[in-house]
């Protein structure tokens, strides 16, 4: 048969049978959700090392935050960071507080700057769970939610300390609202809209809400219709917007005299549409390509997702899953065609996306049961699917052999083998159209290495650990003219690393008792003249040790040299001394 599917009869197949109320199965839905998310989350969450750079300018800002109790402006160091809004960092810095504050030793809170990512990424599938059932029925939204909560790229950023969990589960709030208004379920969707994209905005600016703005601008020309979102324009709603946007805006700038708008908008948001930022480029159908990776496993479905949504926007009329595939359609298309075309790409982006997604490939994959629909499309997602776990794998299996700790290696062939036998099996359930071989088998495919990956490899890569190396064995203050990753300074201590321009390493007097840092492999001429100024100027220096490691922001090797001063040598007795 052809690839086309009924849209409104494959929703049908998810009512709950008798013998189980809807809210029973609701609850037992959400704490399956819920459970499974940490399982995804929560292994490593406070022993993976902090991730330059990203992560580490975050997780320091947010703890200068609480030491100086500014909570307005934004600095990493002694510079403004004047990037992204404030969300992130405020809730990193409750976080904090919360869990008892700073510690003596500075680097002891990641786990709990990392909390909100959790917490986070626990609500979006929550919400994504909950949007999808009016577009295709509970079960097959519990399956949707459970496609988000193992995707790859979801349980990278839900264990770390920035902004796209959050992001994401302010976006998936404001896509659930209008997937219940277009269900004609309007009570207080106003509000969660509303609040959605406030709490969106206050994390990364325009994103969130242009986004919205995309999706219903197309579904008003596509439908010609607006009467189902009347309820938006509730003046309540919308001041909720305003107390959640606008206060910190006011303060910023006043603090900033309008700097931060600058920057911010016109640097770092706009630089990035017209030009490529930190070298994160590529060309236009980088996400097409990439999805496979970030969606695993899920985008087993992906092709039959879209035909799927597709099929029922255009063929179901106004019958809930049509309203609802024309809404995730919406919500996907014009943003994601905006993100091929900006220079500035990174993999995670389209993740406000992913739970539309989740619910089309959902919907399909409940219209798989039985056989008879997607019979060509199944052989390409499938095959698809097979190269992109064959890549997954192949890549953590060569990291842990390049710089991995050798005791692991049995252990990541083993869950990487298995891993790859379970792939397998998932694409073939797709191609017989057994949807519980395929959910399952990509289900063992992603949990148990997902497992390893977190809580057992990428914290035992002690390459990746330069930063508190250096910390470990140089006393302080901490001059590091050329090795400046923020995490540096959030393992040494605000005030006890000075990195950059501002080191000023010749100024003898300002690291008497300290320590000089030095990368011998990127600036290697740096310590000869070190040396050469030193000993002009009468000073000795001695060499505390040198740490090999990777800088992977930057891709290189590093080899940090850590020089103190130490009391010159007393110059040996000369006969003439002696017979005077």
């Amino acid at each position: 048969m052809s690839d086309t599917v009924s849209p409104i009869s494959a929703p049908a197949r998810t009512r709950a049978t008798p013998g189980a109320s809807p809210k029973i199965k609701r609850r037992w839905h959400v704490l399956l959700l819920g459970l499974l998310t940490l399982l995804m989350a929560l292994p490593g969450l406070g022993s993976i090392p902090l991730i330059d750079r990203d992560e580490a300018r975050y997780a320091q800002s947010s703890v200068q935050m609480v030491e100086t109790g500014d909570w307005v402006e934004i600095r990493l160091g002694d510079e403004a960071r004047n990037k992204k809004p404030v969300g992130a960092y405020w809730a990193q810095a409750l976080s904090i507080v919360a869990t008892g504050g700073l510690k003596d030793a500075p680097g002891q809170t990641l786990w709990a700057q990392r909390l909100p990512s959790v917490i986070a990424g626990m609500i979006a599938v929550w919400l994504a769970y909950w949007a999808a059932i009016p577009m295709v029925g509970r079960r097959a939204a519990c399956l949707a939610g459970a496609m988000l909560a193992t995707s790859l790229i979801f349980v990278f950023e839900a264990h770390i300390a920035k902004t796209d969990a959050l992001l994401l589960a302010s976006c998936t709030a404001a896509f659930a609202a209008l997937a219940r208004l277009r269900a004609a379920q309007p009570k207080g969707m106003s509000y969660l809209f509303w609040g959605g994209l406030g709490a969106a905005t206050l994390i990364k600016g325009p994103v969130g809400p242009a986004i919205a703005a995309l999706a219903l601008i197309v579904l008003f020309v596509w439908e010609r219709k607006a009467r189902w979102a009347k309820p938006l324009l509730n003046p309540l709603a919308i001041l909720l917007f305003i107390l959640i946007v606008v206060p910190w805006l006011v303060a910023i700038g006043i603090a900033t005299d309008g700097q931060f708008f600058a920057d911010s908008l016109g640097g770092d948001f706009g630089g990035k549409i017209v030009s490529t930022a930190e070298n994160h480029g590529g060309i236009p159908g980088y996400y097409a390509a990439t999805i496979w990776i970030s969606l695993w496993p899920a985008a087993l479905f992906l092709i039959p997702g879209l035909i799927f949504a597709w099929q029922a926007a255009r063929r179901g009329g106004e019958s809930l899953p049509a309203r609802g595939m024309r809404l995730v359609l919406a919500w996907v298309v014009p943003f994601w065609v905006i993100l091929e075309l900006v220079p500035t790409k990174l993999i995670h982006y389209p993740l406000p996306l992913f739970p539309a997604l989740c619910a089309a490939m959902a919907g399909a994959a409940m219209a798989i049961v039985g056989g008879g629909v997607f019979t060509r499309t199944r052989w390409v997602s499938g095959i698809v699917f097979i190269i992109a776990s064959a890549v997954i794998i192949g890549v953590i299996a060569s990291v842990q052999v390049a710089v991995g700790l050798p005791q692991f290696d049995i252990l990541t062939f083993g869950i990487a083998g298995f891993a790859g036998l379970c792939a397998l099996l998932a694409a073939i359930g797709l191609f017989t159209a057994k949807l519980r071989v395929a959910v399952g088998a990509g289900a063992l495919a992603s949990i148990p290495l997902s497992f390893v990956t977190y809580g057992v490899l990428a914290p035992n890569v002690e390459a990746a650990r330069t930063s508190e190396a250096i910390v470990a064995v140089s006393p302080k203050p901490i001059l590091s003219p050329t090795y400046t990753e923020a995490s540096l300074r959030y393992y040494g201590g605000t005030d006890q690393v000075i990195t950059g321009d501002d080191t000023e390493w010749e100024r003898w007097d300002s690291w008497t008792s300290g320590t000089l840092a030095i990368d011998q492999r990127r600036t290697p001429e740096l310590l000869d003249t070190v040396t050469a100024q030193a000993n002009q100027d009468g000073i000795c220096l001695g060499e505390i040790t040198r740490i090999d490691g990777i800088n992977y922001s930057r891709g290189e090797e590093v080899e940090i040299v850590l020089l103190q001063q130490v009391p010159c040598p007393t110059p040996a007795a000369t006969d003439d001394d002696t017979a005077g």
